[in-house]
């Protein structure tokens, strides 16, 4: 097994948890892996093409690195299913949006088909899995709900009493993940 990222601290907590494993880990641009082509009998990415420029760029050099037949799976949240649990208002309306538009491509989820069949992927396949959050810390913690609401205050004072109400009642949210695979041709 193979792993890739371009954080080179990413890379030495992968050495460190993974001594010993067999799997070795490369410092690389996601963009031009090293590797030749048709080298792996499955490929994945997760997570990452949201915050990447150029997704389908990504996907036809994972299909470049997959042998014939080969699984291309992809791991994405689509941030378009984003919501935050609660009353209805401007100021979580606004909280949802201002995190969605945090990325650089948060409709990814739902566009993960199409990159692969575009990378010459076939016999796509999909499932879909509701991520939710329960309570203040979970919820904070993966969405930065605290953060989002003290950057909006400066517009809308409110977002500090919705967020002690957020924070008092019950609290929870999610995203829908979406994980799409299919074969190389």
């Amino acid at each position: 097994a193979e792993g890739v990222d371009r954080s080179r601290t990413l890379i030495a907590a992968a050495h460190s948890r993974h001594a010993g494993s067999g799997c070795e880990f490369h410092v690389a641009e996601a963009a031009g892996l090293p590797f030749a082509d048709g080298s792996f009998d499955a490929v994945r990415i997760d997570r990452s093409l949201q915050h990447i420029a150029e997704p389908g760029r990504i996907v036809l050099e994972m299909a470049r690195v997959a042998r014939r037949g080969a699984v291309v799976l992809c791991a994405e949240p689509d941030w378009g299913t984003f919501l935050i649990g609660g009353r209805h208002s401007a100021v979580s309306e606004r909280i949802q949006h201002n995190w969605i538009r945090s990325f650089q491509n948060p409709w990814i989820g739902r566009e993960l088909s199409s990159l692969l069949v575009d990378a010459g992927v076939g016999g796509i396949r999909q499932e879909v899995l509701w991520l939710p959050t329960h309570g203040f810390a979970e919820s904070d913690l993966l969405f930065e709900i605290d953060a989002t609401a003290r950057d909006l205050s400066a517009e809308l004072p409110e977002a500090f009493t919705w967020l002690e109400a957020f924070r008092r009642g019950v609290a929870y949210a999610g995203v829908l993940m979406l994980i799409c695979w299919g074969r190389k041709h």
